[in-house]
């Protein structure tokens, strides 16, 4: 089993950070390294904090790699393209070429995940028609694929029980398969009558 164990010091100064901090997802970072150090399982964090039990051991092994500026700090790099450069040239052309050539500016529409926060996407996105519109913290509500997956595991899993894998994977493969059945519902689920109200 993996040792959490800080000193005394080291908690006190994390512990100061987390209440300079007015960023939630930073001071969930924090709190996530002092709960580890503290005995806590990450599955008790991920339960708490409501991210994924990986999650917390990263920003562990970031507080031990590069200190305490490290939680903080939202220059993810991101991860290597998948394309080569070859690829990502003509990806580039198509794009100019038949879906951008009319528009003055391009939202996306995305929700707080890291990689959308990254140095390289910020400076890819600068200087082009790109305009990045960042969905409000932790409101699955207004990201339409949440609501979409919920609709799935309302109709996949919901009061049902599947002996085996094999059974679970065609009842997915039929969701998608026939979505038109489910239309009407997705209709009214997926629209975009939002209605925010300030706390």
């Amino acid at each position: 089993m993996r040792d959490y164990k800080l000193s005394i010091k080291e908690i006190t100064e994390l512990e100061r950070l987390h209440r300079s901090l007015r960023d939630k997802r930073q001071a969930d970072r924090v709190k996530a390294v002092i709960a580890l150090s503290r005995g806590w399982s990450a599955a008790q964090i991920a339960e708490i904090l409501l991210f994924d039990e990986k999650t917390s051991r990263q920003y562990f092994d970031r507080y031990q790699q590069g200190g305490i500026q490290m939680l903080p700090d939202d220059n993810y790099s991101g991860a290597a393209a998948k394309l080569n450069e070859h690829q990502m040239s003509e990806l580039e052309v198509y794009l100019e070429e038949h879906l951008l050539p009319d528009a003055d500016v391009i939202y996306i529409i995305v929700d707080n995940a890291r990689y959308y926060h990254s140095r390289l996407l910020k400076e890819y996105a600068e200087g082009t028609k790109i305009k990045l519109i960042f969905l409000p913290p932790y409101s699955p509500n207004l990201n339409l694929i949440e609501r979409y997956w919920k609709f799935f595991k309302k109709k996949i899993l919901n009061n049902q029980y599947y002996e085996t894998f094999e059974e679970f994977k065609p009842a997915c493969k039929s969701f998608f398969r026939k979505r038109k059945k489910y239309l009407p519902e997705l209709q009214t689920l997926l629209s975009e009558n939002f209605h925010i109200q300030a706390a």
